[in-house]
C-alpha cells in the first residue's frame, strides 16, 4: 500500500465509521444460515380492516438497502399476505445512490430505508439547499424510525491478527496505520516476511452500487474466497461479518473479529417522504408497515441475518445456540460495543467525500 494510502488511513476509516459510504449485497442462501428458535414461519398480523376505504387498494413504493434484503422480503410477504388492499413495490438501491435519484427527482418512493442515518443527514442537507425545504416527515414517535442495528468491525485472518494484535488486546486505527505504512512490511511486526506487505482492505466510500464489486457483500465474500492474499484485515458492517462467517469455514484459516474503538450504528431508518406525491392513503399504509417491521417476532428473524433488533424490546442475546451472538462468541463477536461516537451533519460528510476523492490514487 502507498504511502499515500497510509497517510489518509485515518480519514478513511472515518468516512467508512459513517455506515453510509459502505453498502452490503442481499445474501440468499438461506442454507447457510442458522435458524432461530423463536423463528416459527409467518407471523400473524393485526386485521387492518376499516382503515382504508372498502375495495381500495394502496401501492407503496419502498425505497431501501439491499443489505438487509432478505429479512425485509420474507416481512413484507407476510404482511402482504395479511394486507390484500396494500401492494409494496421494493426497489434496492445503494443508500449513496438514493440520495442522489431522490434529489434528482429519478425516484419518488413513499418509503425509503437507507442503511443508516447518514445518508438521511446527507439528503437532508442538500434537498435543503437546493429546494428550501425537508424531504421527509418528522414525528419523533414514528417517523424516522431506527428498524436495525450493527456497528463496523475489523475482521483478520487468524495469523495476522495475532501478529497485529502482539500484546494488545484489540486492534486499533494506530496500529493499522503503522503496520500499513510499514516500508518493511510483516517482517518489521514480527510476521512472516512471505506474507510481504500489510494488505488492509474496504469499499470505495464514493461508491455505493447495489450488488457492484464496491460494495461490502460482495466485497467480504471476494475477501474469503482469495483468501490471505488478497487482504490480511478489512472493515465490514457486523452483521455482514456474521452473515458470510460460514463460508470461511474449512476454506484457509479462522478469522477474528474486532470493533474499533470509536464505532458508529448504521441504523436502517425508515422514512416517510414528505413529497406531494405520497397521498394520505399511502401515509397511514407505510405506517401500517413499519408498525408491523417493528414487532419483535419480526424483529427477532434480523438476528439471523446478523442485524441486532432496533425494537428495543427484543433482545440480542436469545435463549439458544443458534443466536449468532453466541455462536460466534469465540472468534470476537460480541454483544457490547465500544463506544459510539456521534455522527456528523450532512455538511461535514459532503466535506470528508471531496476530501476523499482528492486524496484517492487512481
Amino acid at each position: 500500500m502507498s504511502g499515500q494510502r497510509a497517510s489518509i488511513l485515518l480519514l478513511i476509516g472515518f468516512l467508512l465509521a459513517g455506515g453510509v459510504l459502505v453498502l452490503m449485497k442481499s445474501r440468499s442462501e438461506q442454507a447457510t444460515r442458522p435458524a432461530l428458535a423463536e423463528d416459527a414461519g409467518p407471523v400473524a398480523v393485526p386485521d387492518a380492516s376499516g382503515l382504508l376505504p372498502p375495495g381500495a387498494r394502496v401501492t407503496l413504493s419502498f425505497l431501501y438497502s439491499s443489505e438487509k434484503e432478505e429479512w425485509l422480503h420474507d416481512a413484507v410477504g407476510d404482511f402482504e399476505k395479511a394486507h390484500p388492499d396494500i401492494e409494496v413495490r421494493m426497489e434496492p438501491k445503494g443508500s449513496l445512490d438514493a440520495v442522489r435519484a431522490l434529489l434528482s427527482g429519478e425516484s419518488k418512493p413513499v418509503l425509503w430505508s437507507p442503511a443508516d442515518s447518514l445518508a438521511v443527514s446527507l439528503l437532508t442537507a442538500q434537498w435543503k439547499l437546493a429546494k428550501g425545504a425537508d424531504p421527509l416527515v418528522r414525528d419523533a414517535a414514528r417517523w424516522p424510525r431506527s428498524m436495525l442495528l450493527t456497528p463496523l468491525v475489523f475482521v483478520a485472518w487468524e495469523s495476522r491478527a495475532k501478529v497485529l494484535l502482539g500484546k494488545a488486546s484489540d486492534l486499533t486505527w494506530a496500529r493499522l496505520r503503522d503496520a500499513v505504512g510499514s516500508k518493511k512490511g510483516w517482517a518489521a511486526l514480527g510476521g512472516d516476511p512471505a506474507w510481504a506487505y500489510v494488505k488492509f482492505g474496504h469499499t470505495d466510500p464514493t461508491k455505493s452500487q447495489d450488488f457492484a464489486a464496491s460494495s461490502t457483500g460482495p466485497f467480504m465474500e471476494n475477501f474469503i474466497r482469495q483468501g490471505p492474499s488478497l487482504y490480511d484485515t478489512v472493515l465490514v458492517y457486523e452483521a455482514t461479518a456474521i452473515a458470510e462467517m460460514p463460508r470461511a469455514v474449512g476454506r484457509w484459516e479462522p478469522l477474528r473479529v474486532f470493533y474499533p474503538s470509536i464505532n458508529i450504528w448504521s441504523d436502517h431508518p425508515a422514512c416517510l417522504l414528505a413529497g406531494d406525491w405520497v397521498t394520505p392513503a399511502q401515509r397511514e399504509a407505510a405506517g401500517q408497515l413499519v408498525d408491523y417491521l417493528m414487532t419483535p417476532a419480526v424483529q427477532r428473524r434480523a438476528l439471523r441475518s446478523g442485524f441486532r433488533p432496533g425494537n428495543l424490546d427484543v433482545p440480542v442475546i436469545a435463549q439458544d445456540s443458534d443466536n449468532p451472538f453466541h455462536r460466534y462468541a469465540d472468534v470476537g463477536v460480541r454483544v457490547d460495543v465500544p463506544r459510539i461516537g456521534s455522527p456528523p451533519d450532512g455538511a461535514v460528510l459532503e466535506a470528508l467525500l471531496q476530501t476523499f476523492q482528492r486524496n484517492a490514487p487512481n
